[in-house]
């Protein structure tokens, strides 16, 4: 059977090593998407083992000041001339700390966390956020967010198409986070990526995959991009030297080598 890309449709597609251990995957030639036929078994909704103590959290809540300081820059030059306050989405809110910083920055009206893990599920509610267990509890929303989420989900384009076609409100926002396996580290030293995860992730993205898909679906164009790279903390070992040595790497490359980047699209008004 000849094989696809899921997102376009070519049959033109590479193969990449991205590991000692000879793993591969595709990449389209025509959309730059990285896909793999690999039968995944995470059943991430009952997982219960996920940490919680006070390192990892630490960890994620520097990730998500981060996260909303970048979005909310973005959001400066796009979303702040629309009618405020906002519903938003979040799909994929782990530890709800975005939702707790971007509510200190931006007029919301509704904030809706739809998390299929039962345990942050829960752990959401207790801290009083608004849980949702499907798309199908709300109606078309103003912004809808997936931080790092779009990689895990089994048939990506078939949740945006959804997103756009039936949450979000015309004119409303699609933001998405993603790793960039066009960039310095996964293209050249790829052993050193956190983003090669073929167990837990479906694709690999560049901007060129959004472009591609926004150019095809026709209800959606990208309003901006913004590079970044996905790991600023260093320390004095081997891997944290390594990364010192990156980020000199990516203040004399073009910006095009960063590994992640945050792109907006905005549904079109008819």
């Amino acid at each position: 059977m000849q094989i696809t890309c899921p997102f376009c449709g070519s049959s033109h597609y590479r193969s990449k090593t991205i590991d000692w251990r000879l793993n591969s995957i595709l990449i389209c030639c025509n959309c730059e998407l990285g896909f793999d036929e690999r039968h995944r078994e995470v059943d991430y909704e009952n997982e219960l083992t996920l940490p919680l103590d006070e390192k990892t959290l630490a960890k994620y809540y520097r990730f998500a000041q981060r996260s909303t300081g970048m979005l909310n820059a973005a959001l400066e030059s796009t979303a702040r001339d629309q009618q405020m306050p906002f519903n938003i989405l979040e799909i994929g809110p782990g530890y709800g700390f975005m939702s707790e910083l971007l509510t200190k920055k931006i007029e919301v009206k509704n904030y809706y966390h739809l998390e299929l893990n039962q345990m942050l599920a829960k752990r959401l509610e207790r801290q009083g956020k608004t849980v949702i267990r499907s798309l199908d509890a709300i109606d078309r929303v103003d912004m809808v967010i997936l931080g790092h989420v779009l990689e895990h989900i089994g048939d990506a384009k078939a949740l945006l198409d959804n997103l756009i076609s039936s949450k979000l409100a015309p004119g409303g926002y699609l933001i998405l986070f993603q790793t960039n396996h066009a960039g310095f580290i996964p293209r050249y030293l790829p052993m050193l990526w956190y983003g090669w995860q073929v167990v837990q992730h479906h694709y690999h993205f560049t901007p060129r995959v959004f472009e591609k898909y926004c150019h095809v679906n026709q209800q959606a164009s990208i309003v901006s991009v913004n590079m970044y790279s996905l790991d600023l903390e260093a320390s004095f070992s081997i891997k944290g030297l390594v990364k010192i040595f990156l980020k000199v790497v990516n203040l004399i490359i073009p910006e095009n080598h960063y590994d992640a980047f945050i792109i907006i699209l905005q549904k079109a008004v008819r």
